[in-house]
């Protein structure tokens, strides 16, 4: 099982970031999205109200410049060896505002008056009240250009699928462990965190010591998080701190990140024997979900796709029962492009990979979905979460 890529992974995503700069005749490309930064190459730097930032150069004679407070350049020169050129500020907000120091860094290497590429407000978070470098640099030419790493993050590399194809395996685990524990009168938030807790230590002892453990998702290396009963309609309800009943629907997401990478997986649960209305819309959902993955095919626009999907559930007589679109891409954050969206032209390709998770919410009742990845590969849409359960019978608590 990996755990990371590569060296040689990650310069040649930098070779491809500086051919994309050339054909857009940018001179340097700063990102400040820690996942930009991890996809470019290979570290996850903790952003909070302390700015930091990657300058990736056209020019291969110039190295990348790595921008980031005081207290993480020992921990970047660990995580990010592929790095040799650092700059730092001792804190935020010092005597000199950080960013400002970012600015006459980029001056000193000849950026000043350059077009330079951004994937982001080149500023802090959390609390940032500096300037930005639009002001700070006004002759040079900032350019909004968030789509060069996301169109690199767009199709996954035989390695990135593998990750995910070990992220599925790992989740169905989950799965299996929390319809062991959802009993009536158990505590969501108490079950869901103590099955993250076992899943979790099982996948550390198989992994060992090199796993490496990225915060952009949120949550731990393995997790389960689930609502149960009437709020179950919400389509994103929050875990409460409510005691399971007999006859409760749940709706759960499980999974565990590998490598950055974790497949969606989540599934419509009964407590007990479900009701004749909820086995009716279950069925149902199940059915709308089948349809959804047939219509993922390589070379369809996600906009047509999303037509096709909408005017099946039209047919089934439930559209005023859908609150979101079918689904989105999944890779190092839990949502990116493409989006499975009636307003998204993306073209899809082999190699990208989405979540398919269309549903359907009773107010009163609760909510039907089952979420998967579906890796669309030249063939057709490959289901890489297909081996966990998703029929009544397997997902039926006895109690």
């Amino acid at each position: 099982m990996k755990v990371t890529l590569a060296p040689a992974a990650y310069r040649e995503r930098i070779s491809r970031i500086r051919e994309e700069l050339g054909r857009r005749n940018l001179e340097a490309l700063y990102l400040s999205n820690p996942v930009d930064i991890f996809y470019a190459v290979g570290g996850y730097l903790v952003p909070t109200e302390r700015p930091l930032a990657l300058v990736i150069p056209r020019s291969e004679k110039e190295e990348p410049l790595l921008l980031l407070p005081g207290l993480e350049v020992d921990h970047a020169r660990e995580a990010i060896p592929l790095i040799r050129e650092i700059e730092t500020y001792f804190d935020y907000p010092g005597t000199v505002p950080p960013i400002q120091r970012f600015g006459e860094a980029l001056a000193r290497r000849g950026y000043g008056r350059r077009r330079i590429g951004i994937d982001q407000a080149a500023a802090g978070g959390m609390g940032y009240l500096g300037v930005d470098l639009a002001r700070l640099l006004p002759e040079a030419g900032f350019v909004h250009a968030p789509d060069i790493v996301l169109g690199l993050r767009l199709r996954k590399s035989e390695v990135e699928i593998a990750f995910l194809r070990d992220s599925a395996a790992w989740g169905r685990r989950v799965l299996h462990l929390l319809l062991g524990a959802i009993q009536p009168g158990r505590l969501e938030i108490e079950v869901g965190m103590h099955v993250s807790t076992e899943a979790t230590q099982l996948l550390l002892e198989a992994v060992g010591p090199d796993y490496l453990h990225v915060l952009a998702y949120g949550y731990g290396p393995a997790f389960a998080v689930f609502t149960s009963g009437p709020a179950t309609a919400f389509p994103h309800p929050l875990p409460y701190n409510r005691r399971v009943r007999k006859g409760d629907g749940v709706i759960c997401g499980v999974g565990a990140t590998l490598g950055g990478y974790n497949a969606e997986l989540e599934r419509t649960m009964f407590v007990g024997p479900p009701s004749g209305q909820q086995i009716h819309y279950f069925e149902l959902a199940r059915e709308i979900q089948a349809y959804a993955v047939r219509a993922l095919q390589p070379g369809r626009r996600a906009a047509d796709a999303e037509t096709d999907i909408r005017g099946f559930v039209a047919k089934k007589g439930c559209l005023d029962l859908v609150r979101h679109r079918t689904g989105h891409g999944i890779g190092l954050d839990i949502h990116e492009p493409p989006w499975i969206d009636e307003g998204d032209p993306t073209v899809l390709e082999p190699g990208m990979v989405v979540s398919c998770e269309p549903g359907l919410y009773v107010p009163g009742l609760g909510g039907f979905r089952h979420s998967d990845t579906i890796l669309i590969a030249p063939d057709g849409p490959l289901n890489l979460t297909q081996d966990a359960p998703h029929d009544l019978p397997s997902l039926t608590i006895p109690c």
